[in-house]
């Protein structure tokens, strides 16, 4: 999914102007989501508030709360969450950082950084780059402190 001029991000209000690194939350999502393998991001920070995401990011708090959970434990073991009516079969992906999640058409990674967390979901389709894209922003954002 291409990003089109008119796309819009939510922000918290309080989070609305935040620059980080001379990039506002906007413009780190554009980022990300311009090649086209990330349809849908956010970024929360570690007690589950969405500080930023993209217009079509409709998870409920619980259900950001329960990955936030799922990527922060330790466990190795296959995690089964339901989210948005769609069920995930949820593993750590090559570090425990990273969780990646695999619906029937969907997929779902996690990327735990210092003081927040990268949310992105993709189809099914492209899911190798979707897990890269998020990990490497992830640790680019963790660079700078986040």
């Amino acid at each position: 999914m291409k990003i089109a001029a008119d796309t819009h991000f939510h922000t918290t209000e309080s989070k609305r102007n935040t620059q980080y690194s001379g990039m506002t939350w906007e413009s780190l999502l554009d980022r990300l989501t311009s090649r086209g393998k990330v349809e849908t991001v956010a970024i929360t920070n570690l007690e589950g508030e969405v500080l930023a995401s993209t217009a079509d990011w409709d998870l409920t708090d619980g259900e950001t709360i329960g990955i936030l959970k799922a990527v922060s434990s330790h466990y190795d073991s296959l995690i089964r969450m339901k989210i948005t009516d769609t069920m995930y079969t949820c593993f750590r992906h090559d570090n425990s950082e990273t969780i990646v999640g695999k619906a029937e058409n969907r997929v779902l990674v996690a990327h735990i950084c210092h003081q927040c967390m990268v949310i992105g979901f993709s189809d099914i389709q492209s899911p190798g780059s979707c897990i890269y894209d998020i990990t490497e922003f992830g640790k680019h954002i963790e660079k700078r402190g986040l």
